[in-house]
């Protein structure tokens, strides 16, 4: 059933069951949006309800806890993001190997199905990994 929120023209999806619900996960969320509009960001978590939004430095991107429902929320009325993640693990890594160790560690089986085709995008900030080609093909090769 679909019910339209008061004063906004998004809409909210209610579902009834008789099956219980899953324990309540929190999750780090990952926002990105174009630098200098982090706080622009978080006035919109803030007026979504997540008051615990943090900047991550000048780097354009916005961090906090939030359940399955506040991915989904974030997803659909957050207006001047431009992606919003879910953080599965942070680690350093100074060489690819360490990159590849790390990543292999990461339970993928928990977030994709066997035989799953999927994405590897990558960024490079201040890392001694410039190498964005050579970072991704290693993660993708540490998940298959």
């Amino acid at each position: 059933q679909l019910q339209p929120r008061a004063g906004r023209a998004a809409w909210k999806c209610a579902m009834s069951s008789s099956a219980p619900s899953p324990p309540r996960q929190d999750f780090t969320i990952a926002i990105s949006t174009v630098m200098g509009l982090e706080a622009v960001v978080k006035q919109e978590l803030a007026d979504l309800g997540y008051t615990d939004a943090r900047a991550i430095g000048a780097s354009g991107r916005i961090e906090l806890t939030g359940s399955s429902e506040a991915i989904v929320n974030c997803n659909l009325h957050l207006r001047t993001a431009t992606r919003v993640m879910l953080v599965l693990a942070s680690f350093e890594a100074m060489t690819f190997d360490q990159l590849f160790d790390a990543t292999t560690a990461i339970p993928w089986a928990d977030y994709i199905h066997a035989g799953a085709s999927f994405p590897v995008r990558g960024k490079s900030v201040k890392s001694t990994l410039h190498s964005v080609p050579a970072c991704q093909s290693i993660v993708k090769k540490a998940v298959i």
